[in-house]
């Protein structure tokens, strides 16, 4: 019996450059918050919230100030059951002013300019910053 070989496709230089951000994202996010939900306190089971969605607001998606750390359970609740009290409570806890900077934020349009590598590679490295600081 012949086994089928599995074909995988080679990621692009932007799906890495994509990856890594994303990920250093997430770290930088955890940095920020002492490596605790920014809710709850809690040191397991942590996860990085777009508080403005990276598919509505892809300007957003690097942005630290649109990341929240949350327990994976509250971001569930978030997510998959629409529970609203979640963006109230880190409203609450961050505070009006960081709500409206990064709200005014969320108005600026901009260009498709996030679908390069060139973006990717200054995300990086804005990133990689942000986490020796």
């Amino acid at each position: 019996m012949d086994k089928k070989k599995r074909k995988y496709k080679k990621k692009s230089k932007m799906q890495r450059l994509r990856g890594k951000a994303d990920s250093l994202w997430f770290k930088a996010c955890l940095k920020r918050a002492d490596d605790k939900c920014e809710l709850t306190d809690q040191i397991f089971g942590l996860q990085a919230h777009h508080f403005f969605s990276k598919i509505a607001y892809p300007m957003l998606r690097y942005d630290l100030d649109n990341g929240v750390v949350l327990k994976k359970g509250l971001h569930f609740n978030h997510h998959h059951r629409g529970d609203p009290t979640v963006h109230q409570r880190i409203i609450e806890k961050k505070g009006n002013e960081w709500y409206q900077k990064l709200y005014e934020k969320s108005l600026i349009k901009v260009k498709n300019s996030y679908k390069n590598v060139q973006y990717y590679e200054e995300v990086i490295k804005k990133l990689e910053k942000a986490l020796k600081d």
